[in-house]
């Protein structure tokens, strides 16, 4: 659930005050870009607000958290979340970014070696949960009536996105 959330404060910024992403159509993917262009328009980012909107909305604490932190650098002291948590949930986000985003597939590879370096996974297993993940991920934008374009669009991505990372790797 987080997650799925954890970009709720764009929403709320685009909605609240639009001209904050006018203009940057070409780096609207691009969350480092993004933080910075909120902390230096806001002083805050996105991350921070969705963490006050869904306070607001009496979410569990530990989903907030976990919102908060989605692209903060450091810890927080006074956070009592399992580490591992706040490591799958800032993880999301490349994923995220892989499957739907990713048309050139430049990023896959990063993904691949910070999912092997965080969570020990081997190309296989990370290329595995590309896949699952993407259907997934059209399912769940089904249940809510989102377009999220051509399903099969999204499915040749990953598998030439598979492709690429496998001869990268020379096991193609």
């Amino acid at each position: 659930m987080p997650g799925m959330l954890q970009d709720l404060g764009m929403l709320a910024i685009d909605k609240a005050m639009p001209t904050v992403y006018k203009g940057i159509d070409d780096r609207q993917q691009d969350h480092r870009y993004l933080c910075a262009l909120e902390i230096s328009q806001l002083e805050t980012d996105h991350a921070a607000i969705g963490e006050w909107l869904l306070d607001s909305w009496r979410i569990p604490q530990k989903i907030t958290q976990l919102i908060g932190l989605s692209h903060a650098e450091v810890e927080s002291d006074d956070v009592e979340l399992d580490p591992k948590l706040i490591q799958c949930m800032r993880f999301s986000g490349p994923v995220a970014d892989c499957i739907y985003c990713d048309e050139e597939y430049k990023n896959y590879m990063d993904v691949a070696e910070m999912a092997e370096k965080q969570f020990g996974l081997d190309i296989t297993d990370f290329l595995s949960l590309i896949g699952k993940l993407t259907e997934e991920y059209q399912e769940m934008a089904s249940l809510f009536d989102i377009d999220v374009g051509d399903a099969t669009l999204l499915q040749a991505n990953a598998e030439n996105a598979k492709q690429i990372l496998l001869k990268s790797m020379g096991m193609v």
